[in-house]
């Protein structure tokens, strides 16, 4: 077997693309995604990199090195190579002007910015029209996921848990308990009307559910989302 060279560093793996030796690895496609667009943006991004160092040998006059060594100096905004899941790394970003979004409809917002659609469009990749089609789509599949898993959460809570709930209030409340198990019964009481509380939340949230726009149904559905994991941290607690 034929010695096999590489290099002994070791990948980092909390990096959106990680070195490896030899290449760069891209991991942070959902595993509920389509592969298509991420990829699109990527290759797109990646052309526009190769255009701008080819403009800065054939245009500039630069040689490769010089190019190269400009191109890095001027990208050093986005390297990091520490934890990219820390704290650390989100505060030195947002010292550095990076972007950090932390949701889907916030990132679906800006794919349909000027910056994008002049990239896309200079590529050839996309039209404008296009590129607005897939915004539409994305905010709309969003808004509709998550109405779905709020319409199935609380049919779960009105199906399952909340009649079990009332089941145990009944049956307590026909024995007398005294001392710590007394109070102990008042705080579950307590806890399942908090629950049927956030239940009843995100019921009137999803009755109001809708927008002029589907940016704005979006938007609203990521409110939705925030009540679901209220509505659960109480569950959880039952």
């Amino acid at each position: 077997v034929l010695p096999i060279k590489a290099n002994i560093e070791d990948r980092n793996r909390t990096a959106p693309f990680p070195f490896v030796g030899n290449r760069f690895e891209f991991r942070a496609v959902g595993s509920n995604q389509n592969i298509m667009l991420p990829l699109t943006c990527i290759q797109t991004a990646y052309a526009d990199g190769l255009q701008h160092i080819a403009d800065l040998i054939e245009k500039k006059g630069l040689s490769v090195a010089a190019a190269t060594a400009q191109t890095i100096k001027d990208s050093m905004r986005v390297v990091f190579n520490g934890n990219g899941y820390s704290k650390e790394w989100q505060d030195e970003a947002a010292q550095r002007g990076l972007l950090n979004l932390r949701n889907t409809p916030s990132a679906v917002d800006l794919l349909a910015s000027k910056k994008n659609v002049e990239l896309f469009t200079r590529h050839g990749v996309m039209s404008p029209a296009v590129v607005q089609a897939k915004q539409n789509v994305l905010f709309e599949n969003y808004t509709n996921v998550v109405n779905l898993e709020a319409s199935t959460m609380l049919n779960m809570l009105r199906d399952g848990v909340l009649p079990a709930c009332t089941a145990d209030v009944v049956a307590s409340g026909n024995t007398k308990i005294g001392g710590a198990l007394g109070a102990f019964a008042d705080s579950k009481r307590a806890l399942y009307d908090k629950l049927a509380g956030e239940a009843s939340k995100l019921e009137q949230m999803l009755a109001k559910a809708g927008g002029d726009t589907l940016k704005d149904e979006a938007f609203q559905a990521l409110e939705l989302t925030k009540q679901m994991d209220s509505t659960r941290a109480v569950c959880d607690q039952v």
